[in-house]
């Protein structure tokens, strides 16, 4: 103070019991133990312009312009808080007060939106609600859901639901249940909806199988759950075997095994050797049935229990010692 030939505090510094602590030469007086200007003192000694249009600051000894988003900045009277609304940070500029709840919009500093509201880029969304922008709205990554309060990820198939959106797409909530529908599955690798596989598909799961049609995953193939059962092309489904029961027409047991039902059990349409259904058996193509379906003959030198098993008509051959061999051997 050069009035008082003594060091004393300056504007805006603390603290102070009364004006005599306060610098003189600079109209201070002592106010809530702050160095601050009188009310009644004259324009361009300490008094300064602060509103939207003109906002300044005393420096100490003149009045100055308050500095610009990111300016260096001591205290918050020396940052834009009423056009720019910024504050003077940890880091000593002016910004906006908390980077997770305002945004920087290249005049001001704005509240940051919240989920489903208008923007144009993601750092305008809100923190909180871990949102991004798509380029109209802050909203949710597709793998999460808005819970009320934040994105949340979504669940997987078969964990407990409430609503859709809880949902990885494109499945939806069923019975409190995320589910791809009776006849999908959900496959994590390419995080998708996939047809349920018929007969004769590679699996790894039973749920990648047509449960409907009596299909589960048996050595990583889609085939008939049940012993009782085998695969009707013709009709697409699991249909009663040879000798399995019950069944009450015809159209339980596998037709395409040339089964009919009988005494509610599916056999074969007409009494033929040894119990066995009645096969075609003509030169050139020479089918057994092998107690589930007809099959082809064996060639010459394959295995054999009866001479059915061999190409008797064919190659001449009959089963000789185990063997289907030429019938004089068996002389």
């Amino acid at each position: 103070s050069s009035k008082s030939s003594k060091c004393k505090l300056t504007y805006g510094k603390s603290t102070c019991l009364s004006d005599s602590d306060c610098n003189d030469s600079e109209d201070l007086i002592c106010q809530a133990d702050d160095c601050n200007c009188p009310v009644t003192s004259l324009i361009g000694m300490c008094d300064c312009s602060r509103n939207l249009t003109s906002e300044q600051y005393w420096s100490g000894s003149s009045c100055e312009s308050a500095e610009p988003y990111l300016s260096s900045c001591v205290s918050n009277f020396h940052c834009r808080t009423l056009s720019q609304k910024t504050l003077c940070s940890a880091r000593k500029m002016c910004e906006c007060p908390d980077d997770s709840l305002f945004y920087w919009d290249g005049v001001e500093c704005k509240p940051k939106i919240s989920y489903q509201n208008t923007c144009s880029a993601s750092v305008q969304c809100l923190d909180s609600q871990l949102t991004f922008c798509n380029g109209s709205n802050c909203v949710c990554e597709t793998t999460q859901y808005f819970d009320g309060s934040k994105c949340t990820p979504r669940f997987l198939e078969f964990e407990r639901c409430f609503f859709d959106d809880m949902c990885l797409l494109p499945m939806s909530c069923q019975s409190y249940l995320c589910t791809c529908g009776d006849l999908f599955y959900f496959e994590n690798s390419t995080m998708t909806c996939l047809p349920k596989l018929k007969s004769g598909y590679f699996c790894d799961k039973n749920l990648q199988c047509r449960s409907d049609l009596g299909l589960g995953c048996l050595n990583n193939e889609c085939s008939c759950d049940s012993s009782d059962r085998t695969w009707a092309s013709q009709v697409e489904d699991c249909l009663l075997t040879y000798g399995k029961r019950f069944c009450h027409n015809d159209l339980n047991c596998n037709m395409n095994e040339n089964l009919i039902c009988q005494a509610q059990n599916c056999s074969c349409p007409q009494p033929s050797a040894i119990g066995m259904c009645d096969c075609n058996r003509t030169l050139g193509n020479e089918q057994f049935w092998n107690g589930k379906q007809c099959t082809i003959a064996g060639v010459y030198g394959r295995n054999c229990t009866n001479n059915f098993h061999c190409q008797t008509l064919t190659q001449k051959t009959e089963c000789v010692f185990g063997i289907c061999n030429c019938h004089d051997l068996a002389q």
